[in-house]
């Protein structure tokens, strides 16, 4: 037999005779070792075993050559003809140096490269199961955050219609309509991830009409759009912001109450003001505190540092002011 075709055959028996040790060991590592050093915190008692593991795993692979590789090998002519005698099982244990240069490293290296696989895949899975369960998790915030707003705004409109059809209001149905559309809005598009703008827009318009009602010409209202593109925004976060100016900004003011609202968007911003005069009832003011931290929470899991709300308190006078990054 040639030299190649006995290093091959040589180096072929010994692969196949280690698989025997290199599994467990590759379990013991990956299975007992590791999760024990994470999760039990014994580092000096579970070092300690997978010492004396490693030791009795790299012996059992010694053994398994000299007293079954070697042999097979000599028998099927192999490798030479004058065959070295056969190591003690005392010392082959005894053998420290052997033991640790050798099959130490045969049987673990490759435990650790699958180790290290492992613990890759086990990363990957890991930060897919975070990503699912922290978007499910604002999902869910965003619904109730979004509950404790629609039923304020639905139960003040319904209000309103409900006076105007006392008054047998030619206005009435009209009002009806609108807040068909409303409705319609949120359960079909409230629940989306982004409406573009103008139909925001649009919903802004239609509530505004129904709060001017219970006005008559008492309000001053002004509503600037500068929409040089219809990018998309998160659904009924103006709206919100417009209740709220409605709700305990013009609502409370004495006399001819203001509001003032400006919307404009770019390809890459969106820029929303509202100033509105206000009273000064400490009750409206807790209410539309709690309001506003509201929307504020849902903007904060919406675009993170992407927005910034200024809110602003001056004399007879509230501003709030959003800027958007997309």
């Amino acid at each position: 037999m040639g030299s190649e075709d006995w290093s091959f055959g040589y180096t072929l028996v010994n692969a196949i005779a280690l698989l025997i040790t290199r599994i467990p060991a590759a379990y013991f590592l990956s299975y007992v070792t590791i999760p024990q050093l994470l999760y039990t915190k014994k580092y000096f008692l579970t070092i300690l075993f997978f010492f004396i593991f490693a030791y009795l795993i790299s012996v059992a692979s010694r053994v398994i050559i000299i007293y079954g590789a070697e042999p097979f090998q000599f028998e099927h002519h192999i490798v030479c003809f004058e065959c070295p005698e056969q190591e003690s099982l005392m010392e082959i244990s005894t053998d420290l140096y052997k033991l640790f240069k050798v099959y130490f490293y045969e049987n673990f290296s490759i435990a650790f490269l699958f180790l290290a696989l492992k613990l890759l895949l086990m990363q990957n899975e890991i930060q897919k199961k975070t990503l699912s369960l922290e978007k499910d998790k604002v999902k869910n915030e965003l619904k109730q955050l979004k509950a404790q707003l629609n039923p304020h705004f639905l139960f003040n409109t319904l209000n309103n219609i409900y006076a105007l059809s006392l008054k047998n209001s030619p206005k009435t149905s009209d009002s009806i309509g609108r807040l068909s559309a409303i409705l319609d809005y949120i359960l079909y598009r409230g629940n989306s991830i982004s409406v573009p703008i103008k139909q925001e827009i649009d919903l802004l318009k239609d509530y505004i009409e129904l709060e001017k009602l219970r006005y008559n010409d008492r309000l001053i209202l002004n509503f600037n759009t500068r929409i040089t593109s219809n990018v998309m925004i998160a659904p009924l976060i103006l709206i919100s912001l417009v209740e709220n100016a409605f709700k305990h900004g013009a609502g409370s003011a004495i006399g001819n109450p203001e509001i003032h609202i400006s919307i404009a968007s770019t390809e890459h911003s969106i820029m929303f003001e509202i100033i509105n005069t206000t009273g000064h009832n400490k009750t409206n003011s807790k209410l539309e505190k709690i309001g506003l931290d509201n929307i504020s929470k849902q903007l904060d899991l919406l675009y993170g540092s992407d927005h910034v709300l200024t809110i602003k308190r001056m004399e007879n006078q509230f501003l709030v002011k959003l800027d958007i990054n997309l």
